[in-house]
């Protein structure tokens, strides 16, 4: 709204937003007076200034990159796509509790669109995890997608969640029997493994003895007749056919 001046009124600072395929009609009115149209204005297609989501995310598991993989466009304030390539698009978890994120950058094509690949997330296998797509060059409204649940993944490596501890002296069965758990890449629990997993001398003189395998149930292996001949600090090495090996701390041996 303006004052009239000398029977003028200027408009100084209209602004449209919308999209570029329509054809908006302004009308001009003031009390007593007979309305105004002005008909035909199509605005054009203005500077990029957010980031909207094509497709969403889905199918996460552990180990294995998105069944689905992300594309977004870049549109202006109106919502409609704006056609500039080479802009980088970055995707982070910002809700979920990840272990790890890979190939999380993706340029924009000719169209404006930039389309991920490789992406993968690690991390507890659990239902709410949101990525949020930015970029700063130019710096562009963020976008949040859907929620999705990540899933647990195949068997990867061994876990050790109770370490090796003992107050009894040299060829005497631990007094805390090592466990471990076997897990995807993401540290969740693979519960149908039944792998047989061997302990042996990581470091420290003597050697262990006592029953070195243990076979995962639910996938859990437990120990429990671990030895060592002679004193001193040690630490043993778990090993399992086909999974990445775990190292229990350094403990004693009275």
């Amino acid at each position: 709204t303006v004052a009239a001046s000398s029977g003028v009124a200027t408009f100084t600072d209209l602004r449209l937003n919308g999209t570029s395929t329509t054809s908006y009609v302004l009308r001009f009115a003031s009390t007593g007076l007979t309305n105004v149209d002005a008909p035909g204005i199509s605005p054009a297609v203005g500077a990029a200034a957010t980031i909207a989501i094509v497709t969403q995310p889905a199918g996460a598991v552990n180990g294995e990159v998105l069944t689905t993989q992300p594309v977004v466009q870049l549109r202006d304030v109106g919502g409609n796509d704006v056609i500039t390539g080479g802009v980088l698009v970055t995707a982070a978890v910002t809700s979920g509790s990840p272990t790890g994120t890979f190939s999380m950058t993706a340029a924009t094509d000719a169209g404006g669109t930039a389309t991920f690949s490789g992406l993968r997330i690690d991390g507890p296998a659990l239902a709410g995890y949101r990525l949020t797509f930015t970029s700063t060059a130019p710096a562009l409204t963020s976008v949040a997608s859907g929620a999705f649940t990540l899933g647990v993944g195949v068997a990867f490596k061994l876990v050790v969640t109770t370490e090796p501890a003992t107050t009894s002296g040299a060829g005497i069965a631990f007094t805390t029997q090592p466990v471990l758990n076997v897990t995807d890449v993401g540290g969740n629990v693979i519960v149908g493994a039944t792998d047989n997993v061997t302990a042996s001398e990581a470091s420290g003189t003597g050697a262990i003895g006592g029953t070195l395998t243990a076979t995962a149930v639910a996938g859990v292996a437990k120990f429990t007749t671990l030895e060592w001949s002679t004193t001193g600090p040690k630490s043993i090495l778990f090993t399992a056919a086909g999974l990445a090996t775990a190292t229990s701390a350094v403990f004693n041996i009275p």
